[in-house]
């Protein structure tokens, strides 16, 4: 039957083609089968076609390679047999290229294909198996090598991908040294190793230098953004994976793990536990709300804010070390020991919080956090923020603000102090003009920000919290003896201010001419924001009946406590209500319980006065 490649004549023991007669003896067709044999498992070795092998041994058979000396090219090949197993590979694929093995050679070298394909399985089963905690990342493999010779294997790598590679020796159950060789960075160990490219490059894989034996080599790929970039693969720990990182990695790392945390839940905190303790019980107490955990097994956690919100991380114990990061990646705190503190004014904000200087599982030196968030216009922006943490024992914090939301700050302490926000006035181009009757000022600016009073005489001022011009934000609410207009000195990119009346329940004291009664005044705007932390608002006559003593509070539904103090026009001012033991503004809220539809009677140290028009009852219902 004519066809370009000999056919097995099995009754004359011929081989016969349109161009091919020649007669060989009884040998030949055991070594044409043998030699087939031996080109199929090359192929599947190789990942080639073994379909083929009849083929392409026939065709060697028509090129006349029968013709080379069989003898002594198979004693060649016995000799490298016995003196290295991976030479002897080598010998045995050029002896079925190139070669024509016959007689007692043929079976030998059949058995060591036999035994190199069996060793390729071992190890592929073996990298695959090595490979198994990539899976859960979304790598996929690109290539494998399954005998790596000293001279490597060279492979393109796309930017914007993160590549792991793993090598195994001896028989496929010991980690392989391997050296990965890349334009930035040379990498070596047992272990596998991990990488993230920012741009194309071409990498080299190879054996470590003095390695012995067969070295296997896998290689897989995944998006840089769908794993979170290099950072996140070294948080995840994947187990027998050791993550490259360096400067040139971490050139795109911000921008995958942007991408990585658009989608909802990842990198989200844990719940806090059932029962926290401590500032954090005091702290939740006080009007914080949980956003979750930040536990020592994690590195960073991510959280998704509502707009107008103020952010605190408070230790759990011995404070760690922590970094906070905008979401496109900006460091707003680096590497402090302090508890993170910050407000967020714009739309739904995305921030994480870094471990620093540790891996995932491995905290060091840093505890557990608690998140805890509060609504700005209720807690009074990071003014009312350092007051209400530092009133629970939390003293030492780190804060930060951005320009953009200065002004939004300033007014949120206005509001929580129940100053009518659309009477406000704000300061324009960095300066805050005068206006009659704005008794009130908040103050927010960064380190470079500055207001001085731009009147004469300068009014008395009071201020809570107390001013730190060392501090990052530096945010605080003065009042005014008397109105007064504020020059800046700098722009609106590092301060802000805005002023407004005093409220309606401090209008009692707005009349008095002692400048010292601002004094007073302060504390009590600075309870205002606590209660209104609480979710509290005052109130001076619902359910509220006046004495000289005191007053008379009637409960009301889904109130269970109330908060009272007494307004006189004469010293001492300020009179704290209690039905038991005495307390000041200066010192914890003193908060009494009343059933709903019952009463409570409450007394203060002095009397209130027996004219009505010059006392006032100021109460706070939760």
């Amino acid at each position: 039957m004519g066809s370009d490649k000999p056919e097995w004549d099995a009754e004359g023991l011929e081989w016969g083609g349109d161009d091919l007669e020649s007669e060989v003896n009884e040998p030949a067709r055991s070594e044409f089968e043998e030699l087939v044999e031996i080109e199929r498992a090359t192929a599947m070795l190789r990942g080639l076609d073994p379909d083929q092998a009849e083929d392409i041994v026939a065709a060697r058979f028509a090129a006349g390679s029968e013709q080379l000396a069989r003898a002594e090219h198979t004693d060649e090949i016995r000799t490298e047999i016995e003196k290295k197993t991976r030479r002897r590979r080598r010998l045995i694929i050029m002896a079925v290229a190139g070669v024509l093995v016959v007689g007692a050679a043929a079976v030998p070298v059949s058995r060591a294909i036999r035994a190199a394909l069996a060793q390729a399985e071992v190890f592929r089963l073996a990298l695959s198996k090595a490979g198994a905690p990539l899976a859960d990342s979304g790598f996929q493999q690109q290539d494998e090598w399954l005998d790596l010779s000293e001279s490597g294997a060279s492979f393109d790598v796309s930017g914007g991908t993160c590549s792991a590679v793993i090598g195994l020796g001896a028989d496929g159950t010991k980690a392989g040294p391997i050296r990965i060789e890349r334009p930035s960075a040379v990498m070596e160990g047992a272990e596998g190793q991990i990488w993230c490219s920012c741009s194309d490059e071409r990498v080299v894989v190879r054996p470590a230098p003095g390695t012995e034996g067969r070295v296997a080599a896998r290689w897989w790929t995944v998006g840089a953004d769908g794993v979170g970039g290099v950072e996140v693969l070294r948080a995840a720990a994947i187990a027998g994976f050791s993550v490259n990182v360096d400067q040139i990695d971490l050139a795109c790392a911000d921008p995958s793990f942007a991408k990585w945390t658009s989608s909802e839940g990842r990198g989200s905190p844990p719940p806090l536990p059932p029962k926290p303790t401590g500032v954090t019980a005091k702290l939740l107490a006080a009007g914080f709300e949980p956003v979750g955990g930040f536990p020592t097994s994690r590195t960073f956690v991510v959280l998704r804010l509502e707009a107008k919100r103020c952010v605190l991380a408070v230790p759990q114990g011995a404070p760690g070390t922590l970094s906070l990061r905008a979401a496109d990646g900006t460091r707003l705190i680096t590497d402090t020991a302090a508890a993170p503190a910050w407000c967020s004014y714009g739309k739904e904000g995305l921030f994480s919080l870094w471990r620093s200087g540790a891996g995932a599982g491995d905290g060091g030196e840093s505890g557990d956090y608690a998140v805890l968030s509060i609504p700005a216009e209720r807690v009074g922006g990071m003014a009312g923020l350092r007051e209400l943490t530092g009133s629970q024992g939390l003293e030492s914090l780190a804060t930060v603000l951005g320009g953009a939301d200065l002004t939004a700050d300033a007014l949120a302490a206005l509001e929580a102090s129940t100053v009518p926000i659309a009477s406000s006035v704000r300061a324009v181009n960095g300066s805050l003009a005068k206006k009659l009757g704005h008794r009130v000022v908040a103050f927010s600016q960064l380190e470079a920000g500055a207001f001085v009073v731009d009147t004469s005489p300068e009014a008395r001022l009071a201020c809570s919290p107390k001013q730190d011009t060392r501090a990052t934000v530096n945010a605080f609410v003065c009042v005014q003896a008397q109105a007064q207009g504020w020059r800046g000195g700098g722009t609106e990119a590092v301060q802000a201010a805005a002023s407004g009346p005093l409220p309606a329940w401090l209008k009692l004291l707005a009349d008095v001419r002692d400048p010292e009664v601002v004094d007073v005044m302060a504390p009590l705007l600075r309870l205002a924001r606590h209660m209104a932390a609480r979710g509290s608002e005052p109130t001076t006559t619902d359910g509220v009946e006046e004495s000289v003593r005191g007053a008379t509070i009637s409960g009301r539904p889904h109130k269970t406590e109330v908060v009272a103090v007494g307004l006189t026009k004469t010293r001492p001012w300020v009179h704290p209500l209690t039905d038991d033991q005495p307390w000041t503004l200066d010192g914890p809220v003193h908060a009494v319980k009343v059933t709903p539809g019952g009463y409570v009677k409450l007394k203060a140290r002095h009397s209130l006065g027996y004219n009505a028009a010059s006392r006032r009852v100021v109460v706070w219902r939760r």
